[in-house]
């Protein structure tokens, strides 16, 4: 695999961890809140359509990567082992045959 492909990978991996998450998780909250704020500032309305585009663009960024590596499923390479583990209420290898 080359060096590109493989910092793409990561790239996408990092993109899937808990703390970006928790990053988009914090941005919707503000949305909640200033979208159902009366009268608004311009400043918040700013606010809000900046954090739209920048979710579209990282869902842009996202997908385009997925192009770039050929990867256009949800699971990557990376974290084929994480998601035979997380969410499991199976025990041993019958989390395999599930």
């Amino acid at each position: 695999m080359s060096k590109p492909n493989q910092l793409v990978i990561n790239l996408l991996n990092e993109m899937h961890k808990e703390e970006f998450k928790i990053t988009f998780e914090s941005l919707n909250v503000l949305l909640d809140y200033l979208e159902t704020k009366n009268n608004p500032s311009p400043e918040e309305l700013q606010i809000i359509n900046s954090v739209y585009q920048f979710i579209e663009k990282v869902n842009i960024l996202e997908s385009a990567l997925r192009i770039y590596t050929g990867n256009n499923s949800q699971r990557l390479l990376g974290s084929k082992l994480t998601n035979l583990y997380e969410n499991s209420i199976l025990n041993g290898t019958q989390k395999l045959f599930e």
